[in-house]
């Protein structure tokens, strides 16, 4: 697929790492907020408001096409947007329902799979 393997091996393992790193870092913050019935804001979801999907699609799978160095797992990476897109969109709109006053602005001022780093 690209050419430099051992960079984009190296590349693609980064990737997964922190793919998994920030999975399990939103595992642990949001463990104490489910039994508080808040909407969740420290973290990362202070940054980001689906960070388990942004785990996921922008580094875990991307990280594991660029391991193997493959174009079919690439593929079926950019593929999977839509439908993650999709749950996210849904996802937002019973958060919204749940949390009127909150989520409007938190929406605003975070990323959905990719960290504002400007802000409003």
């Amino acid at each position: 697929m690209l050419p430099y393997g051992s960079l984009m091996k190296g590349l693609g393992a980064a990737m997964v790492c922190m793919g998994l790193g920030l999975h399990f870092w939103r595992m642990y913050v949001l463990r104490s907020w489910w039994v508080e019935n808040r909407l969740c804001t420290m973290g990362p979801f202070k940054w980001l408001r689906h960070p388990m999907y942004a785990a996921w699609i922008s580094c875990v799978s991307l990280g594991f096409a660029l391991y193997l160095n493959s174009w079919i797992l690439l593929l079926w990476v950019v593929s999977l947007h839509p439908v993650w897109h999709g749950l996210a969109t849904r996802e937002e709109s019973m958060m919204a329902a749940h949390f009127p006053e909150e989520y409007p602005a938190y929406a605003a001022r975070t990323g959905r799979f990719v960290p504002r780093l400007w802000r409003r």
